[in-house]
């Protein structure tokens, strides 16, 4: 088997493991926490059944491609009966520290996969950490397309939100974290669990440049109030510039320094192109 279809097998592992952990996401949030959820409309047990059969016969085909024989048998060996019988693949485990449950048999589809590289789950976390920089950095493309008349916050991060729901499946509103200081808890705009990143906007429709100080203590404050849910570790504040010519980003940018922000907050700088 040549290089090419290699890499093609890898790709199909990955986009069918995203796709059904994706679906069983949204069955899972839906049946617990959607009242007006109708369960005859979701996704059946035939669908991952059929889904997670698939991914199997793929990983099959991957060991295949790398001559592992005895990682082919063993995992033929271990899987095969509950795939042919469809018992257990439904299975789930609540992970209590995320806060949702996930399918049993992806990750004991993972433990074979983990020693290989183009499965490492850091370098996954990189790309997808690439990818979120890449999205929020579009915020003005975003909105632009949306349509949606811009007059907060609020108008902007949902309108991402709604976008990053389509690589991220797991991506939260605010007041699903437990960032909690003394008698008050403090909200982050959007959370993405697969990175535990938590993310803020900033909407700025000041022209004074030196307005531009007074929005990044407000961040600063955030900084040092969002602290105490593990479940988030990476923070990135996203501003979004009504007038595009206030200042420039390198400007922006040393302020930022100035104020020496922690080591795992991150700002991504982002203006209305007016039109």
């Amino acid at each position: 088997m040549n290089k090419q279809h290699e890499e093609y097998l890898i790709k199909k592992v990955k986009n069918k493991f995203s796709i059904i952990e994706h679906q069983f996401y949204q069955e899972f949030m839906n049946s617990n926490y959607n009242p007006n959820y109708d369960e005859q409309s979701g996704t059946s047990d035939d669908w991952f059944n059929e889904n997670i059969a698939d991914l199997f016969y793929l990983i099959l085909s991957f060991f295949e491609s790398r001559q592992l024989h005895l990682t082919y048998n063993n995992f033929l060996a271990l899987f095969e009966e509950a795939i042919k019988t469809e018992s257990s693949l439904l299975k789930e485990k609540f992970d209590y520290e995320q806060d949702y449950a996930e399918l049993v048999i992806l990750r004991k589809f993972r433990r074979f996969l983990n020693p290989f590289p183009e499965f490492d789950y850091n370098e996954n976390l990189t790309n997808d950490s690439i990818k979120l920089h890449q999205l929020l950095g579009n915020t003005d493309f975003i909105l632009k397309k949306s349509g949606n008349t811009i007059t907060g916050e609020a108008d902007i991060y949902k309108a991402v939100k709604w976008v990053m729901e389509l690589y991220f499946p797991k991506v939260r509103s605010r007041n699903k974290a437990s960032f909690i200081r003394g008698f008050k808890s403090y909200h982050p705009d959007i959370l993405v669990p697969e990175l535990k990143t938590a993310i803020e906007y900033k909407y700025i429709r000041s022209k004074k440049e030196n307005d531009i100080d007074e929005y990044l203590d407000q961040i600063k404050i955030d900084s040092v109030n969002y602290e105490g849910d593990s479940r988030y570790e990476n923070f990135i504040a996203v501003v979004y510039f009504k007038n595009s010519s206030i200042a420039t980003p390198q400007r922006i940018m040393e302020s930022w320094k100035e104020k020496k922000f922690p080591k795992n907050w991150k700002l991504i700088l982002t203006f209305n192109s007016g039109t």
